[in-house]
């Protein structure tokens, strides 16, 4: 693990904070830190300084989606299946839902898309972001987000960021509509927007293909 100073903390940015070995998907938490999943199903937290906390070890399936309420839980998708639900102070459960096929939190809580249920995730989706109850951002397979075509590949990511909606794609390739474009256009495996503290409201951390995150 690498752990910075504080002087990054007052750059201009952007910074690293820290590698996570096989990091693949990003995710919010209420407590002021970054989730990540990785490629063997590993779960940790990271801080603004870098330390990482395991909230969940290897299950040897890629993590597909990350989520977070603002209680604490935590819930996350791989791609066998299986969900992994825990908080930052207890051990996580596992349940197996093989007709999952994405999850997203809304008003009402965590809210599963299966094959009888589909919504948000229908034929065709490939990223959702919640935008009010009932309300998604949708990004697609064929390269459009909020209805506007904006890549040649799979969205991957799509993320509010004020008025405007920053994407990645599964190329790692970003852009943002309607929103000064503040990520590397290409190399970026995910990125989320932060809210909450020592982060600044909205900006933007993102991981790139070493496993590095960044912050600016």
């Amino acid at each position: 693990m690498m752990l910075l100073g504080l002087g990054w903390l007052l750059a201009c940015g952007p910074y690293p904070i820290v590698q996570v070995d096989g990091a693949v998907r990003l995710g919010g938490s209420a407590t002021g830190q970054i989730l990540v999943g990785t490629a063997k199903g590993a779960v940790v937290a990271v801080d603004a300084f870098g330390e990482q906390q395991a909230l969940a070890g290897e299950h040897g399936s890629p993590v597909r989606e990350l989520s977070a309420s603002p209680l604490g839980s935590w819930w996350a998708q791989l791609d066998d299946g299986r969900l992994l639900t825990g908080t930052h102070w207890s051990a996580p459960s596992v349940q197996l839902h093989p007709s999952l096929r994405g999850m997203v939190v809304g008003c009402d809580g965590l809210h599963l898309s299966t094959d009888a249920a589909p919504e948000p995730w229908i034929e065709g989706v490939s990223a959702v972001a919640f935008a009010g109850c009932g309300e998604y951002h949708l990004g697609t397979v064929d390269g459009s987000v909020a209805g506007q075509s904006v890549s040649t590949a799979a969205i991957r990511r799509v993320q509010p960021l004020g008025e405007g909606l920053v994407w990645v794609d599964a190329e790692g390739r970003t852009g943002c509509l309607g929103c000064t474009h503040r990520l590397p256009r290409e190399g970026v495996v995910d990125a989320i927007a932060t809210w909450q503290a020592p982060f600044l409201d909205g900006e933007l951390v993102w991981l790139d293909r070493d496993g590095m995150l960044w912050v600016r």
